[in-house]
């Protein structure tokens, strides 16, 4: 009979042991970070976090489309073209440009959309700081246009969104059209200066190219 007791108190304590290493090698595991449970969840949160890092950068490096069709007139003559994508590496943004143009670095921070037939006629594109004294900076645009020629005036913004928020001036000289477009919207602060003639009216073309302008630093 004693015999059977101390078996059965025996088998007791070893239970108890058991029990007590099991719970402290949990509560250690719990410590250390290395729960199985634990390990789980981290490998799920992962994973839901590398696929929205996966989607976003999909959303950066999204690809525009290599051509784009745009409706231009020039010397009141409709037409519409197939304007190809191109990238500035002067400046880092992109724009659709049609085919009788090219564009070029003309400076630092200065590219010019240019009829390919007629060096003459141009687009000067500059992407400016956004905290420049925008009054200041449309004083200078005025000051520019009246060194060349003797009256200069303020006209209407084209008609679309890109120029919503713009201020256009504009002076005539020996059959030149000088044409400051200074704006500001969602690609930042732009000016563009265009150089047409009365008889080769370009203007059109000029800011339907200008429109596609898509900064990459916004």
């Amino acid at each position: 009979m004693k015999n059977y007791h101390l078996y059965i108190t025996i088998g007791l304590l070893a239970m108890v042991l058991t029990a007590c290493g099991t719970t402290e090698q949990n509560l250690e595991e719990v410590k250390n970070g290395t729960s199985p449970q634990k390990e789980e969840v981290i490998s799920d949160e992962e994973t839901v976090q590398e696929d929205a890092n996966e989607e976003t950068n999909q959303s950066d490096t999204m690809i525009r489309l290599l051509e784009n069709q745009l409706s231009v007139t020039v010397n009141g003559e409709t037409k519409e073209e197939t304007a190809f994508l191109k990238h500035s590496d002067n400046q880092g943004y992109s724009m659709y440009i049609l085919p009788e143009y090219e564009l070029t670095a003309e400076e630092p921070n200065k590219d010019v959309v240019m009829l390919s037939s007629n060096g003459e006629i141009f687009m000067r594109i500059e992407l400016l700081p956004e905290d420049i004294d925008w009054k200041a900076t449309e004083q200078t645009v005025i000051e520019q246009l009246q060194a060349v020629a003797s009256e200069v005036k303020e006209v209407s913004p084209p008609k679309l969104g890109f120029f919503e928020y713009s201020k256009v001036y504009e002076a005539k000289v020996n059959g030149e059209i000088i044409t400051s477009y200074l704006l500001n919207n969602n690609e930042g602060v732009i000016k563009l200066t265009s150089f047409t003639k009365e008889t080769a009216d370009h203007r059109d073309p000029f800011i339907k190219m200008a429109e596609t302008i898509v900064n990459k630093a916004k």
